[in-house]
């Protein structure tokens, strides 16, 4: 449903990842698409930007991007009711704050992007929307500010039932204020196959197993590492995307130099070529350590699981809340108990794989993005 004028609204990001991250990049072309203006407000980090996430880039009109970088010399950013926000967001608020513009709502996302979404409200005389992404449970006063913020907000997103019901408990809203909007992409399946990995590396007649996005222990990374030793012959593994953590990077290139089942792939690839590196994919692997809720509860906001499925990928997970949902009851794919059972479990894969795939092709429509964003976007015109 498009707007019956000319509308605008604001995205808000603290984080400078925003190039890589699935939820405003899609919520910035669905609001486009139903005839919005959309200004993304992003932070800027040279180090990412050496590693090639850099500032999102919409190759359409209708999307502004206003990138702002901590430090500078700014006033105090405050909320309406006289809230100082740390120093970090100052210089971004005093940077928006100059904009011309007039906005029918401001979407915050993530912590950061909340404060200074409700900040910003208090100056546009705008609602604000908190879109979270991650979970903070560590009691702490960026903890106390994301509630203090959070009360303010129109209502709440965030990608699933069971992490709604978290966030909920964690913030002390509503359960009935926590909307959903899943951590999908736009647009039909994708099921022809690519050869992006194959034409980089010798990977030869294996089938491809892919582990994709934050290269770490939290991902459960070392135990699948670990794991590589027992894998049949006739499967390998890469690895794509980035190693945040020096120390751990240091010792994945080790162990990778000396084994050739397993490949490092750490180009950041642009969103339009995305889409590449799941398609070249024969397994996906989704696998989270439940170490807090944010990790325990991560199965429903696994962008890389919608992408797998979006591309017909059959998936092994590991067995945290709602994983087996998504997977086993959907016949995706199934979960194992830990990585250690990923050997055994590679070839029950291959063994059942058209029926997984075609589970994969024919599930993805009911969690592609509109059709959580649709009636989100209804709610928002009220």
């Amino acid at each position: 449903m498009c707007p019956s004028v000319h509308r605008r609204v604001a995205l808000v990001l603290a984080h400078p990842w925003g190039q890589v991250s699935t939820p405003p990049l899609m919520t910035a072309q669905f609001l486009v698409e139903n005839g919005y203006d959309v200004d993304m407000f992003v932070a800027f980090d040279q180090e990412l930007h050496d590693m090639g996430i850099c500032l999102p880039e919409f190759h359409r009109p209708g999307v502004r991007v206003f990138a702002s970088v901590s430090g500078q010399a700014s006033p105090p950013a405050r909320l309406a009711d006289g809230t100082v926000l740390p120093p970090e967001h100052w210089a971004a608020v005093a940077a928006a704050r100059r904009l011309p513009a007039a906005y029918d709502w401001i979407i915050g996302f993530d912590p950061g992007g909340l404060a200074r979404a409700a900040a910003l409200s208090g100056i546009w005389g705008a609602p604000y929307i908190y879109h979270s992404l991650e979970i903070d449970d560590r009691p702490s006063p960026a903890k106390d500010l994301e509630r203090h913020c959070n009360k303010g907000a129109l209502f709440t997103l965030t990608q699933d039932r069971q992490r709604a019901d978290v966030l909920a408990k964690l913030n002390r809203l509503d359960r009935k204020s926590v909307h959903i909007s899943i951590n999908s992409s736009l647009g039909p399946v994708l099921p022809q196959k690519d050869s992006y990995f194959r034409d980089r590396f010798p990977i030869g007649d294996r089938r491809l197993v892919l582990a994709l996005g934050t290269l770490h222990p939290s991902t459960c990374t070392d135990a699948i590492l670990a794991s590589l030793a027992a894998w049949p012959k006739n499967f390998a593994l890469v690895m794509h995307g980035w190693l945040p953590d020096k120390s751990f990077r240091t010792a994945v290139e080790a162990f990778v130099a000396e084994r050739d089942n397993v490949w490092l792939s750490l180009k950041i690839v642009p969103p339009e070529q995305k889409f590449q590196i799941f398609q070249s994919a024969d397994v996906g692997l989704v696998f989270f350590s439940p170490d807090d809720h944010n990790l325990k509860y991560a199965a429903g906001s696994a962008g890389k699981l919608y992408d797998f499925m979006r591309c017909g990928v059959p998936m092994i997970g590991n067995d945290i809340p709602g994983m087996a949902a998504l997977l086993n009851d959907s016949g995706c794919g199934f979960v194992v108990p830990d990585a250690a059972s990923l050997p055994a479990a590679l070839p029950l894969v291959a063994s059942r794989y058209d029926g997984f795939r075609e589970n994969c092709l024919r599930t993805f429509p009911r969690y592609e993005f509109a059709m959580s964003y649709g009636p989100l976007l209804r709610l928002m015109q009220r």
